[in-house]
């Protein structure tokens, strides 16, 4: 019976320290499953030139208990101290992962990666046990940090599209303008008279003597005129421009309604020096005609007549005197 004591006693102990390493075995599994990891699509690239680190960091578990408000991802090489990759949360909004960059130095022959969830900070589960951080080296080899034959691609520009010209309408032909006097006897009114078969609207400067008056705007069915009242004797030079041109010009006096024209130019005056033109030779001598032949008749007769009278008298003082 003692035997059988004992053989219960031990059996008993044995299932005690069964159930003992079974609850300590429970109490710790949570504490290793809660952790921050690296992930798989972290390494070197080449960004154009520039040899860069990649890198991202994971969660142990993407469900509510994987959730950690603060995760710090860091490198360094051997010729630089840690510096941070990224800084942020796990959850659901980001799929439970973190990533960032960072340029490697020029010469590191290694990079460091390490990912830690920070312990001031619980996880999802409430869970706030540190968790030791996770770390992978990564070897630079020979030629691997050349990027000098990384060839960036250009992105191919849009082609810019060619505007489509407007047709040009064409050119509308120029205005008409004239002048004219107008009124009764005694009225002095030069009347300028524009128009257009434009539908735009065109314009006719009305210059007299060389003085801009006033501008005219025609276009078809809206014709515009001006009336210039001259004082007596005046003669002004009407110009009408378009566009720069003179469609129309007139030296104008107006007297009873009409254009009188021009003054005669007077002959100017030799300059000194210049050769004169010599006289033209008289013309041979006409036969007098008409009442020309009659005065020179009459002068004949008469003396004539005075001839015999002097011979009469002077015969009749000699007889006396005898």
């Amino acid at each position: 019976s003692n035997t059988n004591a004992r053989r219960r006693s031990g059996a008993v102990a044995v299932v005690g320290l069964l159930s003992l390493l079974a609850g300590l075995f429970l109490l710790a599994a949570p504490a290793g499953a809660h952790f921050a990891g690296i992930d798989d699509s972290t390494g070197l690239i080449c960004d154009g030139e520039t040899l860069v680190l990649s890198a991202s960091a994971v969660s142990w578990q993407e469900d509510m208990t994987g959730e950690h408000p603060r995760v710090i991802l860091e490198m360094r090489t051997d010729i630089s101290d840690w510096v941070v990759v990224a800084v942020g949360p796990f959850n659901a909004e980001n799929g439970y992962r973190i990533s960032g960059s960072a340029v490697v130095p020029e010469g590191a022959t290694f990079v460091d990666v390490r990912v830690a969830a920070d312990p001031a900070f619980p996880w999802g589960d409430s869970f706030s046990a540190p968790t030791p951080p996770a770390q992978r080296r990564i070897l630079i080899g020979p030629g691997d940090d050349d990027c000098s034959g990384v060839v960036v691609p250009t992105p191919t520009p849009e082609p810019t599209p060619t505007p489509t010209p407007e047709p040009t309408p064409p050119p509308a032909d120029a205005p008409t303008a004239s002048v004219a006097c107008v009124g009764d006897v005694g009225d002095r009114l030069a009347v300028v008279d524009a128009s257009s078969t434009s539908a735009d609207p065109q314009d006719v400067v009305v210059v007299v003597d060389g003085l801009e008056v006033t501008t005219l705007t025609v276009s078809e069915g809206a014709p515009a005129t001006f009336t210039i009242d001259q004082d007596p004797g005046e003669t002004n030079t009407v110009e009408l421009v378009h566009d720069g041109e003179v469609i129309a010009a007139a030296d104008v006096q107006c007297v009873d309604g009409e254009i009188l024209p021009p003054t005669p130019t007077p002959e100017a005056t030799p300059t000194p020096g210049e050769p004169v033109n010599p006289p033209e030779p008289p013309g041979p001598e006409l036969p007098a005609t008409g009442s020309q032949s009659e005065s020179m008749a009459l002068a004949a007769f008469a003396l004539i007549a005075g001839g015999a009278l002097m011979l009469v008298g002077g015969t009749v003082l000699r007889r006396r005197a005898d």
